[in-house]
């Protein structure tokens, strides 16, 4: 009973915590990207640009 309660609240923890860093990240959308995401107000996540992806990283503001 107590390893069935233990169990049941780490998947409902786990499924919470997964739910909740999905929200955190912003989706930029983008022609040159796949995977680019604003994370904060100073950090994006992406692949490695293409030499039009850093251009278009450049006219967002974006910059190394």
């Amino acid at each position: 009973m107590k390893s069935t309660l233990v169990f049941t609240f780490f998947c409902i923890l786990t499924i919470q915590l997964a739910h909740t860093q999905e929200n955190k990240y912003q989706k930029v959308v983008s022609k040159h990207f796949k995977n680019l995401y604003k994370i904060s107000d100073d950090l994006y996540r992406a692949e490695q640009p293409s030499k039009k992806g850093f251009k278009e990283l450049e006219a967002l503001g974006i910059r190394q």
